[in-house]
C-alpha cells in the first residue's frame, strides 16, 4: 500500500537530491533486477464491485521488458487503476482484474470474454487499454488494474469512471479522469491532472521551469511541493470554496478567499490550480 507522509517525504527528499545531481535529466529506466509483481493493492473489498447480483471476473497478467521504451500510456474505462513506481523494477508488470456484471450468471459467464486487457508496444510507448463492447446491453464491464513499472517512466492515464492512482515515479505524470478522484504522491517531475467529479491530490518535485497543472470542476485539490520550489502559483475557485496556503513564502500576491496568486522563489515554473466547487489547499513541506 502507499507510503506514510513522513516516508513519502524522506523519499522525495532522497529522489531530490539525486535529481539536482544530474541536472533533472531523468534516469534511465533499465535496471538489472526482477520484482515480484504478484501483490495486489487495490481493495479487494470492491474487486467486481459494482451494482450487479450476478457477476463473472478473472485475473490477466502480461509483462513487457522496458528496453527502448519511455512512457508507459494507460487507457482504462471502468473501475480503479494503480500504477507504483519501483527502483528496482526492469520491466512492465501489469494485473488486471476483469469484471462483467449482468442479470443472470449464465449470460455474465458468457460475455466475460467480450472485455480484454490489451498490452501493445509502439515505437518508445507501451500502451495498456481496456477492450469492451461498445453497446453494453444491460451489463457492466469493469477493470481494474494494478500496475509496476521502473520509477523512471513518464507515466500517462486515461480514465472514465474509478479512482486513478500514482506513486514514486521520477518523471512526467498526466491523468485525465471523468469520475473517481486522483491521487499523484512521491512524484520528481511534472503533473497534469484534470478530472470533473472527484478530488486531487498531488504531491511532486516539479522540474526546474516545470509545469503543475491540477483542475476539477466538482472537488477539492490538495497540492503539497517543497518550500524551496520556484514558480509562479495561480489558484482558483470558481464557484464554491476557498484557497488556503500553508508554509510557503511569496513575494508579489494577490488573494482573495476564492483566489490567489504569487511567486515562489524566482517564480521559474507554472503552476495552475482551478475547481469549480471545492477547495483548494496548497502545502509547503521542507526537504
Amino acid at each position: 500500500m502507499p507510503a506514510t507522509r513522513s516516508n513519502i517525504k524522506n523519499e522525495i527528499s532522497r529522489k531530490y537530491l539525486f535529481i539536482l545531481a544530474i541536472l533533472l535529466v531523468m534516469i534511465s529506466p533499465g535496471c538489472s533486477v526482477d520484482v515480484d509483481g504478484s501483490d495486489w493493492h487495490l481493495d479487494t473489498t470492491v474487486r467486481g464491485g459494482f451494482d450487479y447480483y450476478h457477476t463473472a471476473e478473472k485475473t490477466v497478467k502480461d509483462e513487457v521488458d522496458v528496453q527502448g521504451h519511455t512512457r508507459v500510456r494507460i487507457e482504462a474505462i471502468n473501475g480503479e487503476v494503480y500504477v507504483e513506481g519501483r527502483s528496482d523494477a526492469n520491466r512492465v508488470m501489469i494485473t488486471a482484474n476483469l469484471s462483467v456484471g449482468s442479470s443472470s450468471q449464465a449470460d455474465a459467464d458468457l460475455h466475460l470474454d467480450d472485455l480484454k486487457m490489451r498490452v501493445t508496444e509502439d515505437g518508445h510507448v507501451i500502451l495498456i487499454e481496456t477492450i469492451q463492447p461498445e453497446r453494453f446491453l444491460g451489463r457492466g464491464y469493469r477493470v481494474e488494474y494494478d500496475i509496476i513499472i521502473p520509477e523512471g517512466l513518464e507515466i500517462m492515464v486515461t480514465q472514465d469512471n474509478g479512482r486513478v492512482s500514482v506513486y514514486d515515479i521520477i518523471n512526467n505524470v498526466d491523468v485525465t479522469n471523468e469520475n473517481g478522484d486522483i491521487q499523484i504522491l512521491n512524484i520528481a517531475g511534472d503533473v497534469r491532472a484534470q478530472l470533473v467529479n472527484g478530488s486531487i491530490e498531488t504531491e511532486t518535485i516539479m522540474n526546474v521551469n516545470g509545469v503543475l497543472y491540477l483542475e476539477t470542476v466538482n472537488g477539492q485539490i490538495e497540492l503539497s511541493i517543497p518550500t524551496i520550489t520556484s514558480a509562479l502559483l495561480s489558484a482558483k475557485v470558481y464557484k464554491s470554496g476557498t484557497v488556503s496556503i500553508h508554509n510557503l513564502a511569496f513575494t508579489d500576491t494577490i488573494s482573495t478567499a476564492k483566489s490567489f496568486e504569487g511567486i515562489l522563489g524566482n517564480g521559474d515554473g507554472s503552476i495552475s490550480l482551478h475547481t469549480d466547487n471545492g477547495d483548494i489547499y496548497v502545502f509547503g513541506f521542507e526537504l
